[in-house]
């Protein structure tokens, strides 16, 4: 009973998150192919998990800094946030967060980049946790328990200041 529970939240998070219900079905198929004679749990436990992956976009993950930041980062070889030091972690988002971080924290700031990082060369932990404000939220951020080695970033796009003052990235992501 307890193990069913858990799966219901777990999908009704899933729902929440990015309201496509399409994302747990197409997973549901593709780990029928994979599993096709195998226990529930385990079916269960794949389907969850790539629904995860496809929900929060784990093959890359963003970050937003100044210019300045990430210059000194290049030179250095990593780049760490004050972040780090003062909570443990770099916050980062999922491409289906950065225009809503980048309006709340960052509205009005000028030089600013987005750096896309690919998790696999981290060599950090990567948690996927609720914000500090709203425990309750079935919404979760990426965060790095670590400095971000230069190597890890893929791509980095430059954000322009809109007429509002949000920032937004010079390239679609």
């Amino acid at each position: 009973m307890l193990l069913a529970i858990r799966y219901i939240t777990i999908i009704y998070d899933i729902w929440l998150q990015s309201n496509l219900s399409w994302i747990v079905r197409t997973a549901y198929h593709k780990m029928k192919k994979v599993y096709p004679r195998c226990c529930v749990r385990r079916k269960h436990n794949a389907v969850l998990a790539h629904a995860a992956r496809i929900v929060y976009h784990t093959d890359m993950i963003y970050h937003i800094t100044t210019a300045a930041a990430w210059q000194a980062a290049q030179q250095t070889g990593t780049y760490t946030a004050d972040s780090l030091a003062s909570e443990g972690f770099i916050h980062c988002s999922t491409v289906m967060q950065v225009a809503g971080v980048a309006a709340r924290f960052y509205r009005g700031v000028p030089d600013l980049v987005l750096l896309t990082l690919a998790p696999a060369r981290l060599g950090a932990e990567v948690r996927y946790e609720a914000p500090a404000e709203d425990p309750t939220s079935a919404e979760r951020f990426p965060h790095v328990y670590g400095a971000i080695p230069v190597t890890a970033v893929v791509r980095v796009t430059p954000l322009l200041l809109a007429a509002d003052g949000v920032p937004t990235p010079a390239n679609p992501l």
